[in-house]
């Protein structure tokens, strides 16, 4: 009986050894496998940004843009590199003679651009066959643009004695536009952070004009600015900033991209536009306005006022000095159809609309509500009456943005529309008697002492 056993205990060992022989490649615990395999063959990584902004990481496909003083890139990788390697690989896309290297240690270096005095430079950063201390290449899966703009000359603009005066301060050359403070001792300013088909994303930035100092505030698709009356606040799409660039609220939307435009009343109160997806993809505009201290919605207000390449355009509404009426363009046209488009004027306190003008892209009411602005969609800007008679006109087709009234109302502040630095000029209206005068630069728009501030070479 005993022997009988034994041979039991035998055969289940050698069952249960041949099982654990055949099963032992493909029963493995994940942590038993990373064990017995050699470690992945990765290459370095690394992290790029301008050495004066640490927390703006320079991501694949973006464009950076930098001042000659400030033209410095640090590196930094996760591994050991070879330094003959990296040097290399930046003289592939950067003449040797304008960039120079310092090592601050074996995983993090700064490149400085030394580029040709007054002259601009765009390099596409792709570090090829940069190796790590192992021989393996550098794992970067797409570049990244740097443009180094000779700097811009601030000056300000005095429209009833035509005297110009340069400030004595350098600030950013990129900016292709901005919104200056009520005291002129700020400006968000924004330049451009990517380009996708004829899409651009732009980069935010507090500015401060007597100084140089500049904060970065966010990245976004064009959106409104605005500052409200005491200089205190300003509206960057759906956020609230203080003056000093802190962040102190948002608007209840979901994305800052999807505000199609907002203004502020001389009492603070707010307006703004929104776009959402209905039912069926189906894509409607809101109205959400301030009146006292009630908030009042208008679901479905208006359809987007959409480009032939697909892009919505902006949907500033524009409040009275009382702040109990509103001009608002909409747009009837469930297929953004620009034509379709009308200025109206919405009685806040009756809820009552008339149309202001057909065919109509933008428009904001003068200070003292005695005009109002009307971007047309055929071309050029009318001035007219809040009963719809025609004061003046600009014929130019040029001019394709309503950038300002000045505090008075006698002058209106208008853009180019080309909208990227010194060729998007700036005419200054005279209401009364209809001439305009044409500034170069890039316009940030009246103070409260209606001085025009330009960005300029």
């Amino acid at each position: 009986m005993r022997y009988k056993w034994m041979l039991v205990m035998a055969f289940l060992s050698v069952i249960l050894f041949v099982s654990a022989c055949a099963g032992s490649g493909e029963q493995a615990s994940p942590a038993e496998e990373k064990a017995k395999t050699p470690a992945a063959q990765v290459g370095a990584e690394v992290t790029m940004y301008l050495k004066n902004y640490p927390n703006l990481e320079m991501r694949d496909l973006g464009v950076y843009l930098s001042s000659p003083s400030e033209a410095e890139v640090v590196m930094e990788f996760n591994k050991a590199v070879d330094r003959n390697s990296l040097e290399q690989a930046l003289a592939r896309v950067v003449p040797p003679e304008e960039f120079s290297l310092t090592w601050l240690n074996d995983r993090k270096v700064v490149v400085t651009f030394n580029t040709p005095a007054g002259e601009e430079r765009a390099y596409t950063l792709f570090l090829e066959q940069v190796k790590d201390r192992d021989g393996l290449v550098l794992s970067m899966s797409e570049p990244v643009e740097l443009r180094i703009v000779p700097d811009a000359k601030l000056r300000v603009f005095n429209p009833e004695t035509k005297e110009q005066k340069e400030k004595k301060i350098a600030l950013p050359g990129s900016y292709a536009g901005g919104v200056v403070s009520p005291d002129g001792t700020r400006a968000v300013c924004w330049e451009p952070s990517s380009f996708v088909g004829d899409g651009i994303s732009y980069r935010y930035w507090l500015q401060d004009l007597l100084q140089g100092d500049r904060v970065l505030l966010t990245e976004a698709v064009k959106t409104t600015v605005k500052w409200y009356p005491d200089g205190r606040r300003f509206q960057l799409g759906s956020i609230t900033y203080s003056a000093a660039g802190e962040e102190l609220g948002k608007l209840p939307v979901e994305e800052l991209k999807s505000i199609l435009g907002l203004d502020v009343a001389n009492h603070g109160e707010m307006a703004y536009l929104y776009y959402r997806l209905e039912k069926g993809n189906r894509t409607v505009v809101d109205l959400v306005y301030q009146f006292g201290e009630d908030w009042q919605v208008l679901e479905e207000f208006s359809y987007p006022l959409v480009t032939d390449s697909l892009f919505y355009l902006r949907m500033d509404p524009s409040f009275d000095p009382s702040g109990e009426k509103l001009a608002v363009v909409e747009n009837p046209s469930v297929g953004g159809n620009l034509s379709l488009a009308r200025a109206s004027l919405l009685d806040l306190r009756t809820g009552e609309k008339t149309v202001l003008a057909e065919n109509s892209l933008s428009v904001s009411w003068s200070p003292r509500g005695d005009y109002l602005a009307v971007l047309m969609g055929r071309g050029g800007v009318e001035v007219l009456t809040p009963g719809g008679e025609i004061v003046t006109r600009v014929q130019e087709n040029y001019y394709r943005e309503i950038l300002g009234w000045s505090p008075d109302g006698s002058y209106l502040l208008l853009k180019g529309r080309k909208d990227f630095r010194w060729w998007a000029a700036g005419g200054i209206l005279n209401v009364a008697t209809g001439r305009l005068t044409v500034v170069t630069g890039v316009p940030l728009g009246f103070d409260a002492n209606g001085l025009v501030y330009l960005l300029g070479i």
